[in-house]
């Protein structure tokens, strides 16, 4: 065996045998985790586990698999459920369980499924699938076998859920099947509406608005036209800043901003109150400030079309189409160049 040199947390036994050890790859400073399968369910660190476990780099228990029922923190988890004990603990359940008053949907699988059961870092419920249809302060939200998730805000209130029946709110009729953003003051966020089944999105833990979303169709947001993933299925989120400004979208059609056509598909970069365009990721090869700047779509990747502008709107920095001559220097196609409001290399 390659690995029994090397250090691991517990030592194997003959019901206990190593099988691997690996880094989170969008938390590294987490460092090294140990994973490790059972003959049989053995109790390790307090919990009763079957199958396999994983330990930290300090030996602390960080996910199983249980094989009795357990209370955590007063959640009744069922056995056969798989507990991440991470901050914020979460959990994937064995069948459909009420946790903190809500009847929460499961799904066997991993800890990557798309039924986990999230926490905040107080412990209070925030994403989880309903099992069954339920009326939260006053909002109808959908549940059973092919409902989408319901986020709560950290005081248990409606973050986004799908509508089960019609619902008003402000004299506005949302139809079933819509799905309902609103933010910690209760104001619906006017990306709220029925194009928005299962979006991906992410929220900002501190004001609890919206920061990035998978928009199902073209809409116009905060005055730009922004593109919706049925033309640019691969195009990613459309982000905002905290404060719920427009901070990024794809432009569905040609925009005009400053004298400088923005071509559609573009993506933008705007500055914090939406008035200034910070930078973009050009569609084709074009000249900026007398600079040849990469758009080629040939480059496969997005960081090479990449440029960036001064508030101003001067450029200040992209990646050079061809071989060109500054000030008697010779840069070679694909450089990355930065410059100064006045246009100096730097």
């Amino acid at each position: 065996n390659a690995e029994s040199s090397v250090y691991i947390p517990i030592s194997e036994t003959e019901n206990i045998k190593f099988n691997n050890s690996w880094v989170k790859w969008d938390k590294p400073e987490m460092g090294r985790f140990y994973t490790y399968e059972l003959k049989k369910a053995q109790e390790i660190r307090g919990y009763s586990c079957k199958k396999t476990f994983t330990l930290d780099s300090l030996g602390k228990l960080f996910y199983f698999e249980s094989s009795k029922d357990l209370k955590i923190r007063g959640d009744h988890i069922p056995a056969g459920s798989t507990v991440d004990l991470s901050t914020p603990i979460g959990y994937h359940l064995s069948k459909d369980t009420e946790i903190q008053g809500f009847p929460v949907r499961h799904k066997g699988g991993g800890i990557l499924g798309d039924n986990y059961v999230h926490f905040y870092p107080d412990s209070n419920l925030w994403r989880f699938r309903l099992a069954r249809d339920m009326e939260i302060n006053s909002i109808p939200c959908n549940g059973g076998k092919k409902n989408s998730r319901t986020h709560l805000h950290p005081d248990g209130s409606v973050q986004t859920c799908v509508l089960s029946k019609d619902f008003t709110i402000d004299g506005k009729i949302y139809e079933a099947g819509s799905r309902l953003i609103i933010d910690k003051n209760g104001k619906v966020n006017t990306l709220s509406g029925k194009y928005l089944k299962e979006p991906k999105m992410n929220f900002d833990e501190k004001s609890g608005n919206v920061t990035a979303i998978a928009i199902l169709i073209d809409m116009e947001i905060d005055g730009f036209p922004c593109n919706g993933q049925k033309i640019f299925p691969r195009r990613g989120y459309t982000r905002f800043y905290p404060d719920g400004h427009l901070q990024t979208c794809h432009l569905n059609k040609d925009l005009e901003i400053n004298g400088f056509l923005y071509v559609e598909g573009t993506e933008i970069l705007l500055d914090s109150d939406g008035s200034k365009v910070l930078g973009f990721k050009l569609m084709n090869d074009t000249e900026i400030d007398g600079i040849p700047c990469n758009g080629n779509k040939r480059w496969r990747t997005w960081k090479k079309r990449t440029v960036e502008l001064h508030p101003s709107g001067k450029l200040k920095s992209c990646f050079l189409s061809r071989d060109f001559e500054i000030n008697g220097k010779q840069y070679d196609k694909g450089a990355q160049l930065s410059f100064d409001e006045s246009g100096n290399v730097l």
